[in-house]
């Protein structure tokens, strides 16, 4: 009778235990579940948006850096030059040279041209005879890697007052774009020269 008694509380003290906890119910579970699918799709898409963007700037940061030694070139080459015409997407100056100790005069032209990686500067020399015509064959070259995409080029050069012949003032402003999955950033350079050259033409 004592043993049964209690067996009785016993049971009575597993049934109160059990009904005091409290559980999920399914559809509690799918609702804290599609919660957390929203929140892990939201975190992803901007970690991969983050990445994307990441890329792009690095691209963009790589081609400027060897834009900024093109530029250098062009302005080692532009401070000795003279008569400057700025042309559409583009410059052409007299140079002169010294070619194994004779010095020649020979003209170089800047201009935004079509490469099969895109747009670059390709730079073409050329000799100059007495009266100042082309001789020989030009020779031509980009002067940017293939990592830069050339989107803006334009050139002004004015003297720097109206007597003529005087030091020739050139401003150029470069548009470098870079592209990661069709999407395009673009960073605008701009730089002035002026010629140590007196210069007849400056236009």
């Amino acid at each position: 009778m004592i043993n049964f008694e209690y067996r009785i509380m016993k049971e009575n003290r597993i049934k109160k235990i059990i009904a005091g906890q409290s559980g999920q119910t399914l559809i509690e579970l799918m609702v804290a579940m599609s919660i957390f699918a929203i929140f892990m799709t939201v975190a992803i898409g901007g970690f991969i948006q983050s990445m994307a963007n990441q890329r792009l700037v690095l691209k963009l940061v790589s081609a400027t850096d060897n834009m900024s030694l093109t530029l250098e070139q062009m302005m080692r080459e532009m401070r000795v030059g003279t008569n400057f015409i700025a042309l559409t997407n583009g410059v052409q100056f007299d140079w002169p040279d010294t070619d194994m100790g004779i010095s020649v005069m020979r003209q170089i032209v800047y201009q935004e041209t079509q490469a099969s990686w895109g747009s670059a500067i390709k730079r073409t020399i050329s000799t100059l005879d007495s009266t100042g015509k082309i001789t020989g064959t030009p020779v031509s070259e980009f002067i940017t890697s293939n990592n830069v995409n050339v989107s803006y080029f334009n050139v002004v050069a004015a003297l720097f007052s109206n007597k003529s012949p005087g030091p020739c003032r050139i401003n150029m402003t470069l548009g470098i774009t870079a592209t990661d999955k069709g999407v395009s950033i673009t960073n605008y350079i701009q730089s002035t020269i002026s010629s140590r050259v007196f210069s007849s033409i400056c236009q």
